[in-house]
């Protein structure tokens, strides 16, 4: 399993303006049940997902906060 793109995949739906709970993951489409994936593996790609969102999420406000300062 690639984490690295599923953190990829967070960030840029949060430069895309999606909020946390868009998070592809929770789709009934991705769901375990659907899947066939154990809830284990499926919870760490929902907070794969969010670790990405939440980076560029800070990085942003990061940005904000450095430009005000200027």
């Amino acid at each position: 399993m690639n984490f690295t793109q599923i953190e990829q995949d967070g960030k840029v739906a949060r430069k895309q303006g999606c909020n946390p709970m868009e998070n592809p993951y929770f789709r009934h489409e991705n769901m375990p049940s659907t899947t066939g994936d154990s809830f284990e593996e499926w919870q760490d790609k929902v907070h794969h997902w969010e670790i990405g969102w939440y980076l560029e999420d800070f990085a942003k406000s990061s940005q904000a906060t450095e430009k005000s300062n200027s």
